[in-house]
């Protein structure tokens, strides 16, 4: 995947990398954490840390360096490693703001039939799950791998 930050698998299901600023260098750590055992669903979470050896994530504050593309091409490349070591896996994932999850849905809109030839992608509304379509008000998405 084009155009993405230096992805590295630390600690099973977390995945990091680092973003330099003019004030510092902050990483981003990308977690997959099971919820459901029976059924294996995971929800990823992207925060960020400045001590990489710390347990403490930071999930509201933005880098604001204008790399979101890079950023997010970085998550997406995690998803495929990860989906590709745990094929039966289940991911949900939504923005910690409403807006955020807009802006996914969009970004995945726009690459909507690239992604759905290798994954299942359904957006979940009040707690329904539907196959995604394009532009919808998702609150969260879920993406597995095809089989």
């Amino acid at each position: 995947m084009k155009n993405r930050y230096n992805v590295e698998i630390r600690i099973e299901n977390e995945y990091f990398f680092n973003i330099e600023s003019s004030e510092s260098i902050v990483s981003k750590v990308v977690t997959f954490s099971l919820v459901d055992v029976d059924n294996l669903f995971y929800i990823l979470s992207l925060g960020s840390t400045t001590d990489i050896n710390s347990s403490v994530v930071d999930f509201e504050t933005l880098t604001g360096n204008g790399d979101i593309f890079r950023v997010l091409n970085s998550v997406a490349w995690a998803v495929e490693d990860f989906l590709t070591k745990n094929p039966d896996a289940k991911i949900i994932f939504e923005g910690n703001i409403e807006k955020k999850t807009r802006v996914y849905v969009k970004l995945i809109s726009r690459k909507l039939e690239l992604v759905e030839k290798e994954y299942k992608l359904y957006g979940i509304i009040d707690g329904e799950v539907y196959p995604f379509e394009i532009n919808q008000p998702y609150q969260a998405i879920v993406v597995s791998k095809k089989s």
